[in-house]
């Protein structure tokens, strides 16, 4: 696996976290507002919400290691 493809999984990896962060901003707003306020949806939704934060973390860091790794190749061949 080469590292550009290390990188675009770790940008893939982020978009799907931040679209699982807006998925459950938009159902936090539909509980509290359609049916009142239903603590076991919302809780389920806390930690779906704690996931995908912990995805976008754990992506940025696999970017993050992409770069690093690259840098080195670079210095190395320099």
């Amino acid at each position: 696996m080469n590292v550009g493809s290390v990188m675009g999984a770790g940008l893939q990896g982020i978009q799907r976290g931040m679209e699982g962060l807006q998925k459950n901003a938009k159902d936090i707003a539909t509980i509290s507002s359609d049916e009142g306020l239903n603590i076991g949806d919302l809780a389920e939704t806390a930690v779906d919400m704690k996931l995908n934060e912990l995805q976008v973390k754990a992506s940025a860091a696999v970017i993050k290691a992409s770069g690093d790794t690259m840098g080195s190749l670079l210095d190395m061949r320099a």
